[in-house]
């Protein structure tokens, strides 16, 4: 994706400075505001493949039957939740001291223990 984004970067770099008609000073700022977006856009996917990874992490610690701390102190494990993967949460079952408790794989993190 980020060739791509390079790629795109460069073809409209060439388009603006090979057209006479635009003044310098517009040609100028419209490569500034380029840069923006596409940093903006950059800095963007590379915070959500960091998530993810982050995210895949806890799932695999989860699935190896390590336990995961979530928000409230409550203690994520296989026996007594189980994880949804379209919604990235872990939803108590019938083990479970807790009642229909769902929590987001976000407010979680891997246990030391």
């Amino acid at each position: 994706m980020r060739i791509i984004l390079f790629l795109v970067i460069i073809l409209l770099m060439l388009i603006i400075f090979s057209n006479k008609s635009i003044e310098k000073s517009s040609k100028i700022i419209f490569t500034v505001l380029l840069l923006i977006v596409f940093g903006a856009g950059y800095l963007y996917e590379d915070y959500i493949e960091a998530k993810q990874d982050n995210n895949l992490l806890k799932i695999e610690a989860f699935k190896q039957g390590k336990k995961l701390i979530c928000k409230g102190g409550i203690i994520v494990d296989d026996k007594h939740f189980d994880y949804f993967s379209g919604t990235q949460t872990f939803a108590s079952n019938k083990q479970s001291k807790y009642v229909d408790v769902i929590l987001s794989i976000d407010e979680c993190k891997v246990s030391d223990k």
